[in-house]
């Protein structure tokens, strides 16, 4: 369905802030359209079909076909807010609500759009370059759907509202407005940020382990709010060799005699166990090589570290480890059982062993990165 706003005239972003209530009201004209009727004399219409292929379905005309509401009403509201910047600001499209969504359309995504009077070009919303807004109607519960990174849902009973969080369309440049619906698309995980066991994220480890109420990663950037455990790819130090390295190293070549208090077992613990061991003198052990690997693409330098014992034991029984090749031997955890021995757990039989570390006696060792 196209909404054309040309009819709403007068409305000029250069005036200022204190017109901002009449110029709202403007763009804010609630569109009301009916299945088989005419709409504020428009000269550009279209249709939904949601149908088993999932074809969106365009016709020229004044009448609307949905075919997930039937006779229902439709009702799309856009709102503009008054954006500050030196002096200079305007008004931007950041909001708009479609209501009356009847249960028929559960399942589906809503894609809107909305262009100027001239093109048929879709004009940017959101994230700088975003031009389509997808709301997915997930069974009733309205949320954003793929490629919807920088905006968000509010959801209602047959209804929602989408505001954007940097809206970058000028409302005055705002003439038609574009609500198709298709087969629900599912999320992409390095680019939507929604992810499964097993896949590739963002910053292109795998993931093992997902929850959807969130844990706390001591010292991560996502601290009391993660959500997901990824690994490093086998060949992260570039080879298939994955080390080895010891469990503590200085540049002396001292090892870990003495017991290094501050590691944990715990789960979430080891992104700070591993800090704990470079604050401790680490600069040459597994440590050290954890939290300076840049990531497969190369942008998540510092936020890889060594799994505490019940992270690696995590990752051993993730359905996600069959992704990779793990050697079937001991690997590094960042945890200390006492003095002169770390705990590594053993890829062949899952047996959790105390190594002495107070020697040189290296491990190989898998980084993994919460968020």
């Amino acid at each position: 369905m196209i909404i054309d706003f040309d009819d709403v005239d007068g409305f000029d972003d250069s005036s200022s802030p204190s017109r901002s209530r009449r110029m709202i009201s403007m763009l804010s004209i609630v569109v009301m359209v009916i299945t088989g009727g005419y709409f504020l004399q428009t000269t550009l219409a279209a249709n939904i079909t949601i149908n088993s292929s999932g074809n969106v379905e365009f016709g020229q005309g004044m009448t609307l076909t949905a075919a997930c509401s039937g006779s229902s009403v439709l009702t799309v509201t856009p709102n503009a807010s008054f954006t500050n910047s030196s002096g200079a600001g305007a008004f931007y499209l950041n909001t708009i609500t479609v209501s009356g969504i009847p249960g028929g359309c559960a399942g589906v995504d809503f894609n809107i759009s909305v262009y100027d009077s001239t093109t048929s070009t879709p004009l940017s919303m959101f994230n700088t370059s975003s031009k389509v807004a997808t709301v997915w109607n997930n069974a009733g519960t309205f949320q954003a759907g793929t490629g919807s990174t920088g905006l968000s849902v509010s959801s209602g009973s047959g209804t929602f509202t989408v505001t954007f969080t940097n809206p970058v369309a000028l409302a005055s440049n705002v003439a038609k407005l574009s609500l198709q619906s298709s087969t629900h698309a599912p999320y992409v995980c390095a680019t939507d940020g929604v992810c499964a066991v097993g896949d590739t994220s963002a910053s292109g480890g795998t993931i093992f382990y997902y929850s959807v109420a969130a844990f706390t990663e001591t010292g991560t950037a996502c601290a009391s709010n993660c959500h997901y455990l990824e690994y490093a790819p086998l060949t992260w130090m570039g080879t298939s060799a994955e080390g080895p390295y010891n469990f503590f190293q200085t540049v002396s070549n001292t090892y870990a005699g003495s017991l290094i208090s501050g590691t944990f077992d715990n789960f979430g613990s080891g992104y700070n166990n591993t800090a704990v061991l470079i604050a401790a003198g680490d600069t040459q052990g597994a440590p050290s090589r954890a939290k300076a690997y840049t990531g497969p693409n190369g942008d998540t330098t510092g936020q890889w570290f060594v799994p505490s014992r019940f992270e690696l034991n995590a990752l051993y029984d993730s359905a996600a480890k069959s992704l990779t090749t793990f050697n079937p031997s001991d690997y590094h955890t960042s945890t200390m059982a006492s003095a002169g021995q770390c705990k590594s757990l053993n890829f062949q039989n899952r047996s959790n062993n105390a190594q002495n570390c107070s020697v040189n006696n290296p491990y190989r060792m898998r980084p993994i990165r919460a968020w």
